[in-house]
């Protein structure tokens, strides 16, 4: 198998899956030190793994993950406030067979590729059709989710890609992002996008119906207190308001509001 030897640069709170994009604002000396070392060692290739603990301000080998993805500087920008914006492409997973600091603390690894499981062309069309159909209706159910992502898997051949691509779409945690880096299996990575595509429609559809029933008491309520206003101010235009008007008032909407059967209301 062969093995490669990139400089390391380390996400806090962010995941770069392959076949996606990402970009960054580095403002470290120390990241900055990293990406010259890809640029002009290694033709812009990179390895870009997630730190375990992204509280953590200090970068330690052993607070990294082993499981990254290899990527490529594709543009590199130097701003007027000091800062390096650049733009990531992930090629593929890798996983890191160790890391040293050889100089100036920049991380260095050793890494080997994760192959995955070749998918017959026949399995792997049906499966990306359901991705396609389930994604599809997912976007209907689910609209904050964008429909640009289905140009993007359209255009992609293999279900690696097309998982991928989906992943950094959904509305996911870090943690659960994480585990679709660690899988270079396809197939599995299909079973969990379908496994979190099902289980983001309901929980949708129990929001859904919580607001409705939050908005519908929220009218009533609304309906209520504009009701007892009006009967206030024809009253005070009548001149028959007075203050055992008002006692009654407060006395009949704390009893509207006291939890007990209709016959102790009465």
């Amino acid at each position: 198998m062969e093995i490669y030897e990139l400089p390391v640069l380390v996400l806090k709170g962010l995941i770069l899956l392959p076949k996606n994009e990402l970009r960054l604002e580095i403002d470290s000396s120390f990241d900055k030190d990293v990406i010259d070392i890809s640029m002009e060692q290694q033709d812009g290739k990179i390895f870009v793994v997630p730190q375990n603990d992204s509280l953590e301000e200090t970068v330690d080998v052993n607070d990294i993950s082993t499981i990254g993805t290899i990527a490529e500087i594709a543009s590199r920008l130097e701003l007027p406030n000091g800062k390096t914006r650049i733009l990531l492409k992930g090629l593929v997973r890798a996983a890191s067979r160790e890391y040293v600091k050889p100089f100036s603390g920049i991380i260095i690894s050793s890494i080997e590729l994760l192959n995955d499981d070749i998918v017959e062309p026949e399995l792997n069309m049906a499966i990306s059709r359901k991705l396609r159909k389930e994604l599809d209706r997912y976007i209907k159910v689910v609209p904050t989710i964008s429909n640009s992502v289905i140009a993007q898997i359209d255009s992609a051949s293999t279900i690696d890609t097309i998982t991928d691509i989906i992943v950094n779409y959904l509305p996911l945690s870090l943690e659960r992002k994480r585990d679709y880096l660690e899988c270079p299996k396809p197939l599995k990575r299909t079973e969990m996008i379908l496994e979190d595509i099902y289980q983001e429609e309901a929980l949708f559809e129990i929001e859904k119906r919580l607001d409705a029933k939050v908005k519908s008491i929220l009218e009533e309520n609304q309906k209520n207190y504009i009701l007892r206003e009006k009967i206030r101010v024809m009253k005070e235009e009548l001149g028959e308001a007075s203050l055992h008007d008002d006692e009654i008032e407060r006395l009949r909407i704390r009893l509207l509001e006291l939890v007990c059967s209709n016959e102790v209301r009465d």
